[in-house]
């Protein structure tokens, strides 16, 4: 199983930048934006990735606002 989490960008972003930084720090899956949510990405991490390593390196990165665990929290 792998945990999930919202990654809020900032308006404008490369999204292909994003998602290529979000991978090095841990991520095996990256979801398009919503044409709803344009500027919001999910992740998942695997389970046993230290969820405080991966907010802390993401929360880092150029063009991000915010991140947190998803609400859902885990994938299959």
């Amino acid at each position: 199983m792998a945990k999930r989490f919202i990654v809020g960008l900032h308006p404008g972003q490369d999204l292909a930048a994003v998602t290529r930084a979000v991978t090095a720090h841990g991520a095996t899956w990256v979801g398009e934006p919503r044409a709803a949510l344009p500027d919001v990405l999910v992740v998942a991490i695997p389970d046993d990735h230290d969820d405080e390593v991966f907010t802390a390196a993401v929360k880092r990165l150029d063009g991000v606002r915010y991140v947190e665990a998803d609400a859902l929290g885990w994938t299959s």
